[in-house]
C-alpha cells in the first residue's frame, strides 16, 4: 500500500504549501531566521519570521498538518511499531523545537494580537483535512491496540499546538513547560 502513503504525503505537502502561502500567494517561513538558516535556507533566500498574528497562525497549522500528516501516511502499510516510534519520536522533538521559537513570537505579541492568533488557528484546525484526520485517527487505535504508550504519543500530536501557547503548555504540561525552559 505505498501508493496510498505517497498519496497522503502528496497531499499532506500541497497542504503545507498552501499554508505556507501569504493572501498573496507569497511563500513565508514557518521558523524564526535563525531557525532557517540552521535548516540550510536557500542562498540568497530572506526567511521572514511570520509578524503578524494571522501569519503566525498558519504557521503553527502547518507544523500541526505536517505532524499529523506523517502519521496518516502510515494508513494502508503501517511501518512497525519500533520503527514507527523511532521516527515519531524525532518528527514530534523536531516539530515541538519549531512551535516554542514561534511561540517565542506568539510571546511577545499584545493580548489583541494573542486573540486574534488564538482565533485564527482554532478557525485553521476545525478545517483540517477530515480524510487526513481520519486516517491519524486510524493510525493513533491500530498502534493503540498494541501499545497503549505508543497511542498516547500520537493522539498527543493532536494537541501540539500547545507549544505555541505557552500559558496552555504552562497548564496543561508543565514537566514539558519545564524541560523546555519556558518559565
Amino acid at each position: 500500500m505505498a501508493a496510498s502513503r505517497i498519496l497522503v504525503a502528496l497531499a499532506t505537502a500541497a497542504v503545507l504549501g498552501l499554508a505556507g502561502c501569504d493572501d498573496d500567494g507569497d511563500q513565508g517561513s514557518a521558523a524564526p531566521p535563525e531557525a532557517a538558516a540552521e535548516q540550510g535556507g536557500g542562498a540568497g533566500v530572506s526567511e521572514a519570521a511570520p509578524e503578524t498574528p494571522d501569519e503566525l497562525a498558519e504557521a503553527v497549522y502547518a507544523i500541526y498538518v505536517e505532524g499529523l500528516g506523517a502519521v496518516a501516511a502510515w494508513a494502508g502499510d503501517p511501518p512497525p511499531l519500533e520503527e514507527a516510534r523511532a521516527e515519531l519520536t524525532a518528527l514530534k522533538e523536531d516539530l515541538i523545537t519549531r512551535l516554542v521559537a514561534l511561540g517565542r513570537i506568539r510571546e511577545g505579541m499584545s493580548e489583541a494580537d494573542r486573540a486574534s492568533f488564538n482565533a485564527k488557528l482554532s478557525s485553521l484546525i476545525s478545517s483540517v483535512d477530515r480524510d487526513m484526520y481520519s486516517a491519524w485517527n486510524d493510525m493513533r487505535l491500530h498502534y493503540n491496540a498494541e501499545d497503549a504508550e505508543f497511542g498516547q504519543m500520537i493522539y498527543s500530536l493532536n494537541v501540539l499546538t500547545q507549544y505555541a501557547s505557552f500559558e496552555l503548555l504552562k497548564e496543561q504540561e508543565p514537566e514539558e513547560a519545564a524541560r523546555l525552559g519556558i518559565e
